[in-house]
């Protein structure tokens, strides 16, 4: 989220699956709304569960203009990931999946992950 704004806007964590709730970080024009991870979350499975429905509830707000869907470029996608791209093909909610981590990788490595991952999220 700090990169994308270009400064220090949300707090951070070392630990993955810290985001225990939903984040709203107003930017120019438009808001960006930080949701809890769903694959990696340390959460219970009943705060799992919340944190679905409150992703399908944002998906269904009439004013949402589109998802940006961060996904770890070295992991597959997980059955989360497919039940994720599976939603938001039923909504038809307009999609940019970005890659995170890219950086761990080599380059060559990261052209041929990146590669591998498009032809399984299409």
């Amino acid at each position: 989220m700090n990169a994308l704004a270009g400064r220090r806007i949300a707090k951070t964590s070392g630990t993955p699956g810290k985001t225990r709730a939903m984040n709203v970080f107003e930017m120019r024009v438009y808001y960006v709304l930080d949701l809890p991870g769903y694959g990696y979350s340390r959460a219970s499975r009943g705060d799992r569960a919340a944190f679905r429905g409150l992703i399908t509830h944002t998906l269904d707000r009439p004013r949402l203009a589109g998802v940006l869907w961060l996904l770890d470029i070295r992991r597959d996608p997980s059955d989360d990931d497919r039940a994720m791209q599976e939603l938001f093909a039923a909504r038809e909610t307009p999609v940019l999946a970005a890659f995170t981590k890219s950086d761990v990788l080599a380059r060559a490595a990261r052209a041929r992950r990146e590669r591998e991952l498009q032809g399984v999220l299409e």
